[in-house]
């Protein structure tokens, strides 16, 4: 893959939705407040009618409409903030998945190389190699004797 190409089309789709989401927002929050008004306005038709009330039945179904369109109004703005808070984290997880994937290639094309490279300077500059041979003990009698390893007992008895 390019360097240049890491959200090119992987999440895109992932992207997408969290777009669509931050945008439905205040589509959704006018909804609900289209319905509390609707309910505000049904609620108060006693007020603006003819009929005759007393002034404390005029005040609590005042009370009752205000309350209720600002309780819808409310939703509105909470169900519309949670969608801007749904569509961020959905454009976090997209982030994530695109430093995930950079990460994986910065590891292939630049740690495992050197770790190869670390390896093999090792094996070569190594002093094991002057003839000492672990897999076959006859060869073993050519070390030194400080580098011999008694294989009757265990490296935690030492």
């Amino acid at each position: 893959m390019a360097q240049g190409t890491y959200g090119a089309g992987r999440y895109q789709s992932l992207r997408r939705t969290g777009h669509v989401l931050s945008r439905m927002a205040p589509l959704v929050s006018f909804g609900l407040w289209a319905v509390g008004l609707g309910l505000f306005l049904d609620q108060s038709r006693d007020l603006i009618s003819d009929a005759q009330f007393t002034w404390g039945e005029r005040r609590v179904m005042a009370a009752i409409a205000v309350v209720t369109g600002g309780s819808w109004l409310l939703a509105g703005w909470v169900v519309a903030k949670l969608f801007r808070a749904a569509a961020d984290m959905i454009d976090v997880l997209a982030d994530l998945g695109d430093s995930s994937q950079r990460t994986g290639d910065l590891l292939e094309r630049h740690v495992i190389p050197l770790l190869g490279r670390i390896a093999t300077d090792l094996e070569r500059n190594s002093p094991l190699q002057e003839g000492a041979n672990f897999a076959n003990p006859q060869r073993m009698d050519s070390m030194p004797a400080s580098r011999r390893r008694d294989p009757n007992t265990s490296p935690a008895g030492r």
